[in-house]
C-alpha cells in the first residue's frame, strides 16, 4: 500500500509552515521534543518504506531484513504514539502523580501481552519474493495480532474515559463560577475526534484478524501517527510553551513547593492564566464574586496530589 505513506507525507508538508512557526521558532520544551522525533521518525520511515516499495529485494536474506525492519518500525511507532497520548492526559490532569501510575501500569500489563502476540504471529510467517517483498501470515497466526490490536483499542478506551473524566470534572467545577476554559475544551474535542476514528480502525483491525481475512498494519500506523502529529501541532499552535510546561510556586497555606502544569496561552485564546490550583480565573468581576462566595461557602480548597 502506497497511499498511506504518500498520505503521511503530503500531511507533513501541509503542516510545515505551522511546525516552523509555533514549534521550531518557539522554546523547545519536552513536547516539542518528543513531536520531532515521531515527526520525522515516521517520516524518513515513509520515505524507506515507498523506496523499498519499488525495488526488487535481489535475495531472500533481504527481504527477510527489509521485513524485520518493517516489524521494528511499525513497533517503535506503535509505542511512541500512546507516549504522546499519555502525554496529552497527563498534562490535562495536572501532572498528578496517580494518573501517572495509571497509565504506567496500564503500559505494563498490556505491553508485554501485544509483544507476545506479535512474536507469535511472526512465528511460521512465509515470505513472499517477486516484484513486491511482502510477507503472508498463515491463518492460525493472524488471529494473534488480533490480540495485539485488542490491546492497544484498551489502552486508546483509558484515554478516552480520562479525558471525559476530567472534561466532566472541570465543567462541574467551573460552571458556577462562569470561567470558560477554551484550550481544555479544544484538547477534549481533538481526543474525542481521535478515539472515534482510531478506534473504528482498530476494531476493523480486529475483525479482519479475527477472521483471517486481512490486516490494515501500514493504514493503521500512519494514520494513527497523522492524527496523533496534528494533535500535538493543534495544541502548539494554541499554547506558546508546549504541552509539558512545570511551574514552582507556593500555596497560601503550604510552604513546600508544587510542581503542576501551566498552560501560557495567548490572551485572546483563554480567558486567563491560572495558577497551581486552576487554569482559567473568572472573566469579569461579577465572575470574580460568584467565585469567592462559593469559595467562602465552601472553605478553603482541599489540596491536590
Amino acid at each position: 500500500m502506497i497511499c498511506p505513506p504518500v498520505a503521511l507525507l503530503y500531511d507533513h508538508l501541509l503542516t510545515l509552515d505551522l511546525e516552523v512557526q509555533h514549534i521550531w521558532a518557539q522554546p523547545k520544551r519536552r513536547s516539542a521534543i518528543w513531536y520531532f522525533i515521531l515527526r520525522y521518525l515516521v517520516s524518513c520511515g515513509e520515505i524507506s518504506v515507498l523506496v523499498f516499495r519499488f525495488y526488487t529485494m535481489p535475495s531472500f536474506d533481504t527481504c527477510s531484513r527489509y521485513q524485520m525492519y518493517l516489524s521494528v518500525y511499525t513497533s517503535v511507532v506503535g509505542i511512541m504514539v500512546p507516549i504522546l497520548l499519555a502525554m496529552r492526559v497527563y498534562a490535562m490532569y495536572e501532572c498528578r502523580r496517580y494518573i501517572l501510575w495509571t497509565l504506567c501500569i496500564t503500559i505494563g500489563c498490556l505491553l508485554p501481552v501485544a509483544v507476545w502476540s506479535v512474536v507469535v504471529s511472526s512465528l511460521g510467517t512465509m515470505l513472499l519474493e517477486g516484484l513486491v517483498c511482502d510477507h503472508f501470515l498463515p491463518e492460525k497466526k493472524a488471529t494473534y495480532l488480533a490480540i495485539t490490536w485488542g490491546c492497544v483499542l484498551a489502552f486508546d478506551t483509558l484515554i478516552f474515559c480520562l479525558i471525559a473524566r476530567i472534561s466532566f470534572q472541570t465543567r462541574k467545577t467551573y460552571y458556577e463560577m462562569e470561567i470558560q476554559i477554551p484550550l481544555m475544551s479544544l484538547m477534549v474535542r481533538d481526543g474525542l475526534v481521535y478515539y472515534g476514528v482510531i478506534c473504528f480502525v482498530h476494531f476493523t483491525n480486529i475483525v479482519l484478524c479475527a477472521t483471517r481475512s486481512s490486516s490494515m498494519t501500514t493504514f493503521t500506523r500512519d494514520l494513527s501517527a497523522t492524527m496523533v502529529l496534528r494533535l500535538m501541532l493543534n495544541l502548539h499552535e494554541n499554547v506558546s510553551k508546549g504541552v509539558l510546561h512545570t511551574d514552582t510556586s507556593h500555596d497560601e497555606h503550604e510552604s513546600n513547593p508544587r510542581s503542576a502544569i501551566m498552560f501560557n496561552t495567548n490572551p485572546a485564546l483563554v480567558s486567563g492564566i491560572g495558577t497551581t490550583m486552576s487554569m482559567a480565573q473568572p472573566t469579569n468581576s461579577t465572575a470574580t464574586a460568584k467565585s469567592r462566595n462559593l469559595i467562602s461557602s465552601r472553605g478553603s480548597i482541599p489540596s491536590r496530589t
